[in-house]
Parts: structure tokens; C-alpha cells; sequence
């Protein structure tokens, strides 16, 4: 089943054992910018964005960028 990039987040940083508060404060990114991909699921980041959460997670930047269909 597809997640959406939000869940794809809360999934990340509950393996890594961090909150979305703690992301965020770590990658100096706005909270809104997170919780808006909750309330819009069809909602994408910026390619800046995308990379500081690779990083963060260690996986390819691909995983916030591309979704099902892309």
C-alpha cells in the first residue's frame, strides 16, 4: 500500500526514535511545513527540504521526492 509522505516521516522518525519535533529542531525545519503534509496529503517539499531529511535518515532523497505514479 502507498503512504503518504507524511506517514513515510512519522515511520522514519519512529525507527530512528525521534519525534517531528525533534526533526525538525534538528534540521531547522518549520513544523507547519511537516503537519501541512498531513493535512494535504498530495502536498510535496522543496528539493532543499528533501535533502535535509535524506540526510537526517540516511536514505535517498528520492524518498520525499517521488510518489506512486511519479
Amino acid at each position: 500500500m502507498y503512504k503518504t509522505l507524511y506517514e513515510t516521516i512519522c515511520s522514519l522518525c519512529k525507527k530512528k526514535g525521534v519525534t517531528i519535533y525533534q526533526l525538525c529542531s534538528d534540521n531547522e525545519i518549520p513544523k507547519t511545513t511537516i503537519y501541512s503534509l498531513k493535512a494535504r496529503p498530495d502536498c510535496k517539499v522543496t528539493l532543499d527540504i528533501a535533502l535535509r531529511l535524506a540526510n537526517y535518515f540516511d536514505v535517498p532523497v528520492e524518498t520525499f521526492l517521488l510518489k506512486k505514479g511519479d
